[in-house]
Order: C-alpha cells, then structure tokens, then sequence
C-alpha cells in the first residue's frame, strides 16, 4: 500500500505542473487577445489621428484661403474707398467752386443795393403810388440831408422831388413785429450815388448811435467801439448799410466777433479792409474776401 502510495506522488505533481502550464497558456492566450485587442484600438487611433490631421490640415488650408481671400477683398476695398475719397473730395471742391460762383454773382446783383434801417413808408403814398414808389420816396426824403451837402460838389442836379434820378426801386424787407418800420432795401441808380451815401452815412446817425445793426445785411465797421450796440427795434436815426449776401455777412461778422481788429469793413461787399488791433499806427490791409479765419487773415498780413 505504502508503494503505490509514493508511485501516485509524482502523478499528482505532475498534472498540477501541467495545469498551471495550461492555465498559464490560457492567460497567454487571453493576454494575446487583449493585446490583439489593443493594437486594434492603438491602429484605429492612428488612424483617426491621420484624418484628424489631414482633416485639421485641409481645415487650415481653407481658412488660408479664405483669409488670403479676405485681405485682397479688404485691399480692394481700401482702394475703391481711397478713390471714392478722392472722387468725394474733388466733387466737394468743385461744389465750393460753384457755390463761390453763385456767392459771386448774387453779390454781383446786390452791388447796385442799399439796406436802410428806420425809414417810415408812408401808407398813404403806397396807396397812391404803390409799394415800390413809396418805398424810393421814403428812402430819398431820408438822404436828404447828403443830397443837399454833397451833390452840389459832384455837380449833380438832384431836385429833392425827384427821387427816380437816385433809386431804380425798392421794397420792405422782413423784420419782427416787434420793430415799427421794418427795413427796406432800394436799388441805386448809379456807383458814384450808392458810394457818395455810403461814405456819409454816418451823418444820419446821432451821436449815440455808432454800432451796426446785428440783423443780416448790416454790417459794424468799428468793432471795438465802447457804446452800447442797440438793435434795429431801438435805432432812431437812419442807418444804411451795403447789401451782403449771407455768406458774406456771415464772414465779415465772424471777423468782427474775434476781436483781433480793431476796424474791419468791406467794399463793393468784394474788397476787405481791416486794421488789427492794438496797431497804434492803424495800418489798413486790403485784400481779396475769402473764406479765410481772421487768425488766417491776421497771419496772413503781418
């Protein structure tokens, strides 16, 4: 019994050494297929990778493309929006060209014209004569007092009946209620007339009374004058001034308002004259009205 015993040792160990072999070939076995397994997944990544590259490569060739396309679109739109600047800015000159022709010649029509402040039009004259008369006769009973002064030293013979010999026509012009005799605009004769009562306009005024009305078409001469400036509504005496187109009225107010002259007045409403301020030998520049600032002009004028 003891004999069989130790022969059926060996058979035991045996078979355990061949279990654990074919248990081992088992996991190798098993290991292999898991390893197949994630060299599957690893080659399928791989390969997702690749055309996640390709992908994001054809991606970025794309969007090259695209911006390439984007900045020859922003370089051609630099370009037309350079030539449409240009086109805008000669189109701009041109306009100020024309407008400055216009200004020109509305200037030009309102050359022969005077504006008068305070002048009563007699109502029963428009009534019998009509509007524009009545305005002329108006407007000649209040020059008397040059025509009676100055004509006879221009050697013209200018009955003070006659009001015809001096203004073509003439009209009211608009003005607040507030004022009692509106403004009038009448259309002189001849230059020589329209500039003999421009130079001695003052003589119709009384001695309070040297600011320029601040209405359009009235011009100050003196801008550095110490008296109070009354309005058209407050004036007494007559008061004439050129007839300016708004442009010009404008600008020459705009000199007047910077306080760098000390006189600044203009002739024909085309020729400006100025003398700066604090000049105590008052030098007077003439030049050219333009659209220059008054520090230009000042600048300018040295």
């Amino acid at each position: 019994m003891g004999g069989r015993e130790g022969s059926q040792q060996p058979r035991s160990g045996g078979f355990n050494i061949l279990e654990e072999e074919k248990n081992l070939e088992d996991k190798v076995e098993d290991n292999t297929s898991e390893l197949a397994k994630l060299t599957s997944k690893i080659a399928n990544l791989c390969q997702l990778l690749q055309e996640e590259k390709k992908d994001h490569h054809e991606y970025r060739v794309q969007t090259m493309k695209i911006i390439e396309n984007m900045q020859s679109d922003i370089s051609t739109l630099k370009t037309t929006l350079a030539e449409q600047q240009e086109t805008i800015k000669n189109q701009q000159t041109r306009i100020d060209q024309l407008e400055d022709k216009a200004d020109n010649l509305e200037q030009r029509d309102r050359l022969p014209c005077l504006r008068m402040y305070n002048v009563v039009v007699d109502k029963e004259e428009e009534k019998q004569f009509g509007h524009s008369v009545a305005t002329c006769k108006a407007a000649f009973r209040a020059i008397k007092p040059i025509l009676e002064n100055e004509t006879v030293k221009m050697g013209l013979d200018i009955p003070v009946d006659q009001w015809y010999k001096i203004f073509r026509n003439g009209h009211k012009l608009y003005a607040s209620k507030e004022v009692k005799n509106p403004p009038i605009l009448v259309r002189v004769k001849n230059r020589d007339l329209k500039s003999l009562i421009l130079s001695n306009k003052f003589r119709l005024m009384s001695e309070t009374e040297t600011e320029l009305p601040t209405t359009q078409g009235g011009v100050q001469r003196r801008s550095n004058t110490k008296k109070k400036e009354l309005d058209n509504k407050d004036r007494k005496s007559v008061f004439i001034t050129q007839d300016l187109t708004k442009k010009r009225y404008t600008l020459l107010k705009s000199y007047i308002d910077s306080g760098l002259f000390k006189k600044v007045w203009l002739l024909d409403g085309t020729i400006l004259k100025f003398i700066k301020k604090n000049d105590t030998q008052e030098t007077i520049f003439t030049t050219k009205i333009s659209n220059k600032t008054a520090n230009e002009l000042i600048k300018d004028h040295k």
